[in-house]
């Protein structure tokens, strides 16, 4: 029995691997298929949200993360940082930075995108890179925070983009610490 089940593996094995990697090279021209399908240019939408993304930024820097917060965040927006619970809505995300700007000292909040990618259908997208925190904190002490950060991107109701889920991933460690000393 299992004799001829083996070559019926060998066999299953590529049609599942095939299902589970969406963006293979042999999948990249029926993607392409589904966005002309929706009438969405995928490449056209990804520039549109990466503009976003640096006017996202630039915001950030010349008014304050809480008002780019603000400007940016769709209204059911989930912030999750690390070691603290998820705030949920951006009024709460705004009101929670705005106090830690009143309470402590002014607080900046940088990134550099490593990149984006939208969905087919044009309404779903990502952004990825690193950010840098300058500010105090918890106990005060002011300093720098480095890590990386996931943005998930929707479309509102008029067409613009707006940060639905806002991940970050405080840096604590040297790539050495992860890697190990004996690692060649």
């Amino acid at each position: 029995m299992l004799n001829r089940l083996v070559p019926l593996m060998f066999l299953a094995i590529p049609v599942v691997l095939a299902g589970c990697d969406g963006m293979s090279p042999d999948r990249q021209p029926e993607a392409a298929l589904e966005a002309e399908a929706f009438g969405v240019n995928v490449e056209r939408e990804r520039e549109l949200l990466l503009e976003t993304d640096m006017l996202f930024l630039e915001t950030s820097e010349t008014a304050g993360i809480a008002e780019a917060y603000r400007r940016f965040l769709a209204p059911d927006a989930i912030q999750m940082l690390s070691g603290y619970p998820a705030f949920h809505g951006r009024d709460n995300i705004y009101s929670n930075v705005m106090e830690m700007a009143e309470e402590r000292e002014e607080i900046e909040l940088v990134w550099e995108v490593d990149g984006a990618d939208v969905a087919a259908s044009g309404d779903i997208g990502v952004t990825w890179g690193r950010y840098v925190y300058t500010g105090p904190d918890d106990t005060g002490e002011r300093g720098t925070v480095e890590g990386h950060y996931v943005n998930v991107w929707r479309k509102n109701e008029v067409g613009q983009w707006e940060v639905f889920l806002d991940i970050e991933n405080q840096q604590t460690y040297e790539a050495e610490e992860l890697i190990g000393d004996d690692a060649e």
